[in-house]
């Protein structure tokens, strides 16, 4: 009766320790490999200790879910993962349609940015002026990401370009990749770009839609990276 009740409180404890080690991993490197590994053989753990009513085991698992938790967070990997994965199952080509997100027509342009109270011009002349060469940062992970923006505008006032990021002083690490989009601008000087196809691609990452508006001086945009985990972007013309 003894050797039995020994071995039950055995159970769930091995699976519990490592979980953790793995998460451990986890946040040290190759997050996207240890941490998966981690929740199932905390699953499997978690589910043997409350079986058995096995209270260290329920704790060493349960320290096994906060150190998955804080691997998850770490791995940008596993975000852009499923930052992708609920992009795919809330539109099933989010990026590759313009059409809607923005419609036929510029002054019905769909954007994410409140319009700022600027002196309105003609579609023409916003998609002349925001034409060029532009230069900056964007946030995604919380961390800065270099990035140029070529912008070139077509007869009919809509707009194409390409969205080329590279490491910073401040970020090093950083991949570099590059993709063509395209889009439109309206007299208010909103514009949107949704991505068209990849230049150059880093493995597993995403292209993103960008939506920004040209500042009243006309020399600097500000906008957001319209993808999960991303944030701001800012850019001055060059």
């Amino acid at each position: 009766m003894e050797a039995t009740e020994v071995t039950k409180k055995g159970n769930g404890m091995t699976a519990g320790i490592i979980a953790c080690v793995l998460a451990v991993l986890g946040i040290l490197f190759l997050g996207f490999i240890f941490v998966p590994i981690a929740v199932v053989i905390a699953i499997f753990g978690t589910f043997i200790a409350i079986k058995n009513r096995n209270l260290s085991g329920i704790g060493v698992n349960v320290l096994a879910w906060v150190l998955i938790v804080v691997g998850f967070i770490s791995s940008p990997a596993l975000l852009l993962m499923v930052g992708f994965t609920a992009s795919q199952a809330g539109d099933e080509n989010p990026f590759n349609s313009l059409e809607s997100k923005v419609g036929d027509v510029s002054p019905k342009l769909a954007t994410t940015l409140p319009a700022k109270t600027f002196p309105q011009k003609t579609v023409s002349e916003y998609s002349r002026l925001i034409s060029g060469l532009w230069v900056g940062e964007y946030l995604c992970m919380q961390e800065a990401t270099g990035v140029t923006l070529t912008i070139s505008s077509k007869q009919d006032d809509s707009l194409e370009a390409i969205f080329s990021f590279y490491p910073t002083k401040a970020n090093p690490k950083a991949k570099e990749g590059e993709f063509s989009m395209k889009g439109d601008i309206d007299s208010r000087g909103l514009f949107s770009l949704t991505p068209v196809s990849w230049v150059k691609r880093p493995p597993r990452f995403s292209m993103v839609r960008v939506d920004g508006q040209l500042n009243d001086e006309e020399n600097s945009i500000s906008g957001k990276i319209i993808y999960s985990g991303c944030s701001t972007i800012s850019l001055s013309k060059k």
